[in-house]
């Protein structure tokens, strides 16, 4: 399968791929100020050290152990960046945006992999050109009363980290009338809430259809219904804004990974035909 083709492929599973064009006018999303503990590394920082810190989210899509081995998307494609400078990678797995930001601007990480973009988040960081789109969805309990549409989000609760990405996307949502109560967590992210939904000990909560997906194998008890076809919600990269060596070597890396290397190997070994769902079958396995 060459690449145009693997790229279409991704399109049909609920993420979208976004094109990272050579020269691209947004290539950088300007940022505010952070308040720094220690000063943002640089790139020859890095190189020197000999080491590249990434802080990315403890879940089975962001970063996991299986069997004393480390695994994740996110981990395997810093894993290819570390390999790309020639540094060993250190891993610095944080629950909620709000921990990964403290980290990064306190020195304690370098960039933060996989993170969700949002105006709100652009004033604090500095964001990579986006590697991927993915649909928003809700993810409630089976045994609760079914979602039909988006209206049928009235009168019921979606849980979310602090700081979550989809806060805005709810917001709209009340804005157009739907009664919908959010109720946020300090050190919950959106993903390790999915449990708690599995569980019925929450009524739903929102993640990407990568996570919800994914998520969904581990959880068959869930249901996952998508936000509409413009509920969606960009990844990429964040480093501090002073960090702008740095930051275009992360946008030449997405770019040619993505393109010419293992970009989609990596994709389908985490997220094999994620839409293909049995509840039954998955249940009994």
């Amino acid at each position: 399968m060459n690449a145009c083709m693997r790229r279409r492929r991704l399109l049909r599973i609920g993420v979208r791929t976004a094109l990272i064009a050579v020269g691209a006018a947004a290539a950088l999303v300007p940022a505010g100020a952070v308040t720094d503990v220690q000063p943002a590394a640089s790139l020859q920082d890095i190189i020197v050290r000999g080491e590249l810190r990434v802080i990315t989210g403890s879940s089975p899509h962001s970063f996991h152990m299986y069997r004393n081995e480390a695994m994740g998307f996110d981990y395997e494609l810093a894993r290819e960046f570390a390999a790309q400078l020639n540094v060993r990678l250190r891993v610095i797995p944080k629950e909620t945006w709000r921990d990964m930001l403290s980290a990064l601007e306190s020195g304690e990480g370098d960039l933060v992999a996989g993170a969700e973009m949002t105006p709100a988040r652009s004033v604090q960081v500095a964001f990579s050109n986006t590697y991927m789109e993915v649909q928003q969805h809700i993810v409630s309990n089976r045994e609760r009363a079914p979602l039909a549409t988006l209206r049928d989000l009235a009168g019921r609760t979606v849980d979310l980290g602090r700081g979550s990405a989809h806060l805005e996307t709810l917001d709209e949502l009340r804005r157009r009338g739907i009664d919908v109560t959010v109720r946020t967590h300090d050190h919950l992210s959106d993903d390790s809430l999915i449990p708690l939904v599995a569980r019925g000990e929450i009524d739903c909560t929102i993640a990407g259809g990568n996570v919800a997906f994914l998520s969904r194998r581990y959880y068959p008890s869930t249901s996952v219904r998508s936000l509409g076809e413009e509920a969606f919600v960009s990844l990429g990269w964040a480093v501090p804004p002073t960090a702008q060596a740095l930051l275009a070597r992360v946008n030449e890396f997405l770019q040619i990974f993505f393109y010419f290397w293992g970009f989609y190997e990596i994709y389908s070994k985490y997220h094999p035909n994620i839409e293909t769902f049995d509840s039954v079958d998955q249940r009994a396995f």
